[in-house]
């Protein structure tokens, strides 16, 4: 009796230990979730884990780095000078001025096993908050360096805001960020700097005024112009007309038909006959 008992402890703790063995060497992965295997013994392995439940054995540590699509702001505080301000200052041709930024980005499935070898076992949260922060900063500010504050402001704010996505995708990728899109969601020039953007629209504006006023007085200029010309033309046309009728009346006017024309005549009023001072119309007969 007591052998049967002893053997149904020992099962049962078999048992028991098996199932704790198993919850020891799976893990389970989130869905839009890879994980990074990490051995005491072997180190960091190659292959990732996909998402559900996966078997790791005993000593091994999973890192999970989700893979979907992720929003990353970085903005001021509603407060202004609040220690949460994680707005941009950027840098432009025409001074510095303040910028709230956003991302979207996944971390890269193929390549996370590299980014978490590379980063000493950083969570993607780390990485991003103590990393892909202050690397985007500077990428930032080298694109914003070749345009002007009005470029970045208003007047070119699309090719900015392609350029920094572009800038971003090339550079990020290394540590394994894929950038999907990035841009400057609003962009908050000082007092100073925003005075010498109204001047400038205000002089850009007059400027567009007086080109107007200019297009109208050439368009009515040259409007008079074609219209004298035209007038001209019309008179060269009508001289032309009268001297070619003209020239054509004198080749038509031959000694035969002057014949022709004298009979015509004296056919209808009959013969005339000057003689000295006296005329003398002698009728046909």
């Amino acid at each position: 009796m007591k052998a049967k008992k002893l053997g149904a402890i020992i099962v049962g703790a078999c048992l028991l230990g098996g199932i704790m063995f198993g919850f020891a060497s799976t893990e389970k992965i989130k869905n839009g979730h890879v994980g990074v295997v990490y051995s005491i013994n072997g180190g960091v392995k190659d292959e990732v884990l996909g998402q559900g439940l996966k078997f790791v054995g005993i000593g091994k540590k999973v890192i999970q780095y989700s893979v979907r699509t992720q929003q990353l702001y970085m903005s001021r505080d509603e407060q202004e000078g609040s220690k949460n301000d994680d707005s941009l200052n950027i840098g432009t041709q025409g001074g510095t001025v303040n910028a709230d930024f956003e991302m979207s980005y996944s971390f890269n499935p193929e390549t996370v096993a590299n980014v978490y070898k590379k980063y000493g076992g950083l969570s993607g949260k780390e990485i991003v908050d103590g990393i892909v922060r202050g690397r985007i900063r500077g990428l930032v500010n080298e694109v914003t360096s070749r345009y002007s504050v009005a470029d970045v402001y208003i007047d070119k704010r699309q090719e900015v805001n392609e350029a920094i996505t572009n800038h971003l995708q090339e550079n990020l990728s290394e540590i394994g960020i894929t950038v999907e899109r990035a841009s400057l969601s609003e962009v908050r020039p000082d007092e100073q700097i925003m005075a010498t953007l109204k001047d400038k629209a205000r002089m850009q504006e007059e400027l567009a005024v007086e080109e107007k006023k200019q297009e109208k007085v050439a368009l009515e200029a040259e409007t008079k112009r074609i219209e004298a010309q035209g007038e001209a033309d019309k008179k060269l046309i009508e001289a032309q007309a009268e001297a070619d009728a003209n020239k054509l009346l004198e080749q038509s006017i031959t000694p035969e038909l002057i014949k022709m024309k004298e009979a015509e005549a004296r056919l209808k009023h009959g013969w005339v006959t000057v003689q000295g001072a006296d005329t003398v119309v002698t009728p046909v007969q």
